[in-house]
């Protein structure tokens, strides 16, 4: 495994780190992970403002349960994608 590390490493030095073409790539993929990521921040920030304006008198219907756990799984996903890029 080390080795393997080393080698990387001399790869990235020997063609001077992220090339130009690729730069753009990197960007965009950050970009794309990191609205994502606040995309459903801000929605379940907008859910828990309406749950603490209602006092919790709403209906937790079977596609707001859904639809919550699917923006923290948007959250987790595109959150740990961000790293890999650094």
């Amino acid at each position: 495994m080390c080795k393997a590390i080393n080698e990387l490493q001399q790869l990235i030095e020997e063609c001077g780190g992220i090339q130009p073409p690729h730069l753009a790539f990197y960007m965009e993929s950050i970009r794309f992970n990191s609205e994502a990521t606040m995309n459903s921040i801000d929605y379940l920030a907008e859910f828990i403002k309406m749950s603490n304006n209602t006092e919790g008198e709403y209906e937790m219907i079977r596609e707001l349960r859904t639809l919550i756990l699917d923006h923290l799984q948007n959250i987790f996903t595109h959150a740990v994608a961000l790293p890999r890029f650094f």
